[in-house]
């Protein structure tokens, strides 16, 4: 997140009840990040729609906890998703 030079993001991590400590961790090293603690394993789609509901931005990128997301990817994103690559991309409203 801190390389994301001149993009802005809204990051929401949904945790399904974990056990791991991935709730401390991201609430200490990450506290800009909006963090819903599910008290119960929701399954994954639920978790993505809980996510969608409460995001500001027009477009929504979903992750699972596996993606490595590679360089530029962020800005490739937002340019495909912001008009510069017409015919592609999805939006939530």
């Amino acid at each position: 997140m801190s390389r994301a030079v001149n993009i802005e993001l809204e990051v929401i991590v949904i945790d399904n009840a974990s056990t791991d400590g991935s709730v401390e961790m991201v609430k200490k090293d990450f506290p800009q990040v909006t963090l819903i603690e599910n008290p119960q394993n929701r399954g994954f789609a639920a978790a993505n729609n809980q996510g969608i509901a409460i995001s500001k931005e027009r477009y929504v990128l979903l992750l699972n906890s596996d993606t490595v997301v590679l360089n530029n990817a962020k800005y490739n994103w937002k340019t495909c998703f912001s008009g510069g690559d017409k015919g592609k991309g999805a939006s939530k409203k």
